[in-house]
């Protein structure tokens, strides 16, 4: 029969995609480690699978059921791709056969042994039948028996046995089913079962042929009960042979199984289901006790893609596990006398809830100063994939490095007792050191009525962390009675890192003309605190000069009318020669709120108006000043 090639692989007409329902006895095993591919070969000896070739590969790899892992056993024969290549094993050793070589036209008859002791191949007689792939193969007794497949160009129906004892193979007829390609088979009470495959290139077979060693007969049994197929996995386990997955028309993919009892010749429909679509050309195979597919191909949007998934049937108990993160933990330079803290977070990572049953420090981090948070009574039970985090807190005893380590015991079976390691550096109290921008402040010479403001910025002087407790005067009677006052940014208690300032606004409002003293006293966590001295001067502007002027105060202001005012604020001034003055209403702050400039026209005795409709109620102070010279005074506004 000839064989469209380019349908084996590239001629997609559309894209099926089967309802994906949830699987229940597939469990996820490790992914492979040469990448997603397909077209693998397959076979086990003792506790360990064989898989190797496969699309873009020409290594081989070794699983171990018993630790999960796997292993690159390195290039085979030829170190070029091989696909779709038959293999089995026999006494301990493993063979291999056939397959296209480097593109899917180089179809070749090579056929090989496997030590795994050496990790060697040797040549043996190549395969009888020709150039081979896609057929079936499987082992009876002490020979192994091949056929059908692609060799080529056409797809067959022959059939041969190989002798191990003699490396020779024979001709024993062909499959009765006619040529296929892409079948699958499997080994039950004896005898070789072959089931499935194209009758060239889409055409699906359901039917299923037993094949007897010592008659070399093959006996037709029950077609297979689910939809026509080639490239599915056939596998035996417990002693049933399983049989799904595969494609259909290189158009769709199967994920269903059937199971086959070859006493009863009868198929029944298995309620588990592949877990992906990756299901075309993917590697199948079992170790009495337990199977394992994956790998495999599948359409999608028009195209093929690969997988590395590998499953195990039924799956593997799971099993609870921690992982710890992180499991070094440093806390770093703490003083001595401070403490600092961290954490560090128990996860369980399986499907199964992990049990913590005690978290203790050893005893060279308890005596190094470490110690643990509150943690929940024990056992604890952390849910799959939860977590639970732990604190640390380090609060050295002595400068210098020191190490420890938290342990952790909890129900994993690999991993019963973890730990984490803790390190630090106690290092020398350092003392907050504090800068004062000035330790005096000097409002001089203020009129009666007016107000001055004056600031200071206290300042960290290093990083040990400045803590300002209070700032109030050291005689609270005395300031307020000379007409001291101050505020605070930001507000106090404070602590300030590197970089921060408190600064603090004193206001002299003088209430009686004469001298007036006060101090600060702003209590800190440093060494010593610290006080800043306050003096200033209340000056009566009907007696008083201001800035050098005469004693007549040619600048004095006088509001004219009632004080509070409502809309206008009309005073008088004195002013010795024509000119500008400058007006300000600031409140008692100092901020700025209006602002103007006057002419004056004769000098001398003038009485202006200033609209202050716009102000809150409230204490201002009005300033008027000319040619460096000022005066102030205060005034109430009223709605």
């Amino acid at each position: 029969m000839v064989y469209n090639f380019f349908l084996r692989r590239w001629l997609f007409l559309f894209v099926l995609f089967l309802p994906i329902t949830a699987f229940a006895q597939f469990g996820p095993a490790p992914d492979f480690p040469g990448g997603p591919t397909d077209g693998c070969f397959s076979f086990v000896i003792g506790d360990v699978a064989y898989i190797g070739g496969g699309l873009g590969s020409s290594h081989m790899f070794s699983f171990n059921r018993t630790t999960k892992e796997w292993k690159d056993l390195g290039v085979m024969p030829g170190n070029i791709q091989r696909i779709w290549a038959f293999a089995f094993s026999y006494n301990g050793k493993g063979y291999i056969g056939g397959g296209a070589l480097g593109g899917a036209s180089n179809v070749t008859d090579q056929f090989f042994e496997y030590d795994p002791a050496s990790n060697t191949w040797i040549p043996k007689a190549p395969f009888g039948g020709g150039n081979r792939d896609g057929c079936f193969a499987f082992v009876l007794g002490n020979k192994a028996y091949v056929g059908t497949g692609f060799d080529g160009a056409n797809v067959v129906a022959d059939v041969w046995e190989y002798d191990f004892a003699t490396d020779n193979w024979s001709s024993v007829g062909n499959y009765p089913g006619g040529p296929r390609i892409f079948p699958s088979s499997f080994v039950l009470n004896g005898k070789g079962y072959v089931v499935g495959g194209a009758v060239g290139s889409v055409n699906e077979s359901v039917q299923l042929y037993e094949f007897d060693p010592t008659s070399k007969e093959w006996t037709q049994r029950a077609s297979y009960a689910g939809t026509a197929r080639q490239a599915g996995i056939a596998f035996e386990l417990n002693g049933l042979a399983y049989y799904g997955a595969g494609m259909a028309g290189y158009t769709q993919t199967f994920r269903d199984f059937y199971t086959y009892n070859a006493t009863q010749d009868r198929w029944t429909k298995s309620a588990d289901q592949f877990p992906d679509e990756y299901t075309a050309w993917t590697v199948a195979f079992s170790f009495g006790d337990k199977a394992y597919g994956g790998l495999g191909a599948a359409f999608i949007n028009g195209s093929l893609d690969f997988s590395d998934k590998l499953y195990a049937y039924p799956p593997d108990p799971v099993s609870p596990q921690v992982a710890i993160d992180p499991q070094n933990l440093s806390l770093g330079s703490v003083e001595i006398g401070k403490t600092k803290s961290s954490s560090f977070i128990i996860r369980s990572v399986s499907d199964a809830p992990l049990q913590v049953n005690s978290i203790e420090l050893d005893d060279v981090a308890t005596a190094a100063g470490f110690s643990l948070g509150s943690i929940p009574t024990l056992p604890h039970t952390i849910a799959p994939l939860g977590s639970l985090e732990v604190m640390i807190s380090f609060s050295p005893q002595a400068s210098g490095a020191v190490a420890g380590e938290v342990i952790i015991g909890t129900d994993d079976p690999a991993n019963p007792e973890a730990s984490v390691s803790l390190s630090g550096q106690g290092t020398e109290q350092v003392l907050p050191g504090v800068v004062l921008s000035t330790s005096s402040l000097n409002f001089e010479d203020v009129l009666l009525s007016a107000l001055k403001v004056l600031s200071f910025t206290i300042s960290p002087e290093n990083s040990a962390g400045l803590e300002v407790q209070s700032i109030e005067f050291a005689d609270p009677q005395q300031a307020s009675e000379a007409g001291f006052s101050m505020t605070t940014v930001p507000s106090i208690p404070a602590t300030l890192a590197q970089g921060e300032s408190v600064e603090v606004q004193v206001t002299f409002l003088p209430v009686a003309a004469g001298d007036a003293l006060a101090s600060i006293y702003i209590a800190l966590n440093a060494p010593a605190d610290k006080t800043v001295s306050l003096q200033g001067k209340g000056v009566d502007p009907s007696s008083s000069v201001e800035e050098g002027s005469s004693r007549n105060n040619p600048l004095a202001i006088q509001i004219i009318g009632e004080n509070p005012v409502r809309d206008l604020l009309r005073f008088s001034h004195h002013s010795p020669a024509s000119g500008y003055l400058d007006i300000q209403v600031l409140d008692l702050s100092g901020r700025e709120l209006q602002s103007q400039s006057m002419q004056v026209v004769y000098g001398g005795e003038e009485e202006f108006a200033l609209d202050v409709s716009q102000l809150p109620s409230g204490t201002y102070l009005l300033k008027v000043g000319t040619e460096g010279k000022s005066s102030s005074l205060l005034f109430t506004k009223q709605q």
